[in-house]
């Protein structure tokens, strides 16, 4: 991973402790948030925010997670595994963790899978492995995929200020998270599910940062391997 920016260097390392980030400022709230990332095997982190509302009032909040990432074979209804997932991770595989079983926990995948493959094969084609971004041309076969799976993404936050950011997404008991910076013309992120860090990557040529896991080169490790 040390191709990517240098402010990734925080990220741990085969378990090591998470050590991010510093304050950002929470985008258009008036406050202020700190955002421990996760650490590799899945312990969640701790986010602390202030607001400031209409009329003088002011509240805080503090939480801490611990979640553990399970993956669990679904068999669906017999269809057959999709067939390009080792092409797919041998592709990518430089920008997932070390610990994400990508081929074996996308070969569980028993929905949708004929979007999958599309999917697959694209990016096993397109994408640059030094980058991971979803390929322009994979972008239909992203949305098929996602729409195919039910992804609604109900509940969210994103915060951050103007060369940074966190988003959290939430599609049913699942969650998506990405935490990206702009350094030069490119954005590098790191991304996770569940609170588990499932890796990182780099977006280029983006005139603004984009921190929605779904729609910045976080997509690419998520899909990819079938995740949740």
């Amino acid at each position: 991973m040390g191709r990517h920016a240098s402010w990734l260097e925080w990220l741990p390392q085969l378990g090591a402790a998470a050590l991010w980030l510093g304050t950002v400022a929470s985008a258009g709230c008036g406050g202020e948030a700190i955002i421990d990332a996760p650490i590799a095997d899945g312990t969640g982190g701790t986010t602390s925010s202030t607001s400031s509302g209409t009329g003088g009032s002011t509240s805080t909040s503090t939480s801490t997670s611990t979640s553990t990432s399970t993956s669990t074979s679904s068999t669906g209804t017999g269809a057959a595994p999709p067939t390009f997932c080792g092409e797919a991770c041998e592709a990518i595989s430089g920008c997932l963790e070390p610990n994400i079983d990508c081929i074996g926990q996308c070969e569980t995948v028993g929905e949708c899978v004929g979007d999958l493959d599309g999917l697959l094969e694209c990016v096993s084609d397109a994408v640059d492995p030094q980058t991971c971004a979803v390929p322009s041309q994979c972008q239909g076969a992203l949305q098929n995929y996602l729409q195919c799976r039910g992804f609604t993404m109900a509940g969210g936050m994103c915060e951050g200020v103007e060369d940074a950011c966190h988003c959290e997404m939430i599609d049913g008991m699942d969650t998506f998270e990405a935490w990206c910076q702009l350094v030069g013309p490119e954005s590098s992120c790191a991304c996770a599910v569940n609170g588990q860090l499932i890796g990182s990557c780099t977006d280029q040529g983006q005139p603004l940062i984009e921190c929605d896991p779904f729609m910045n080169c976080c997509a690419t490790l998520i899909s990819v391997p079938g995740f949740p």
